[in-house]
């Protein structure tokens, strides 16, 4: 346990090493409407909404189908969510934001899924945190 009482396991994603460092940006230095790559539960890019102390992410959707006799969860699309920054110190807290990658070009909430679908796309061909290294 760490001095605070947080589970340390909480602490670092999954995929980090125990001992590597994870660094993250504070609330206070997040644009509100700016579009982050984060470290969260449903998805790797967030726009930032200040009110909420969250990111508007593409959370993608399952259900449940039987595939040769089996029962399998398949994809059946995208849909928005809210992801809470790791600051605020909830149980609902699942995202930490890594990197700045640019304003959101007007917000438009009926475009803002296909929009974040789309960057999703681009950054994936680009391997997003591989803009990470200084």
């Amino acid at each position: 346990m760490q001095a605070d009482g947080m589970n340390e396991a909480k602490a670092r994603p999954y995929y980090q090493f125990p001992d590597a460092p994870v660094h993250w940006l504070p609330i206070a230095e997040l644009v509100d409407g700016a579009l982050y790559i984060v470290d969260a539960r449903n998805a790797f890019l967030g726009i930032w909404q200040r009110a909420e102390l969250a990111f508007l992410v593409a959370r993608p959707l399952h259900a449940p189908k039987r595939v040769n006799g089996r029962m399998r969860w398949i994809p059946e699309g995208h849909q928005l969510s809210l992801e809470y920054h790791w600051d605020k110190g909830d149980s609902f807290a699942t995202a930490r934001p890594r990197r700045f990658v640019e304003h959101v070009p007007g917000r438009d909430w009926d475009n803002l899924l296909g929009y974040l679908r789309r960057r999703e796309e681009e950054f994936a061909r680009q391997t997003a945190f591989s803009l990470l290294a200084p």
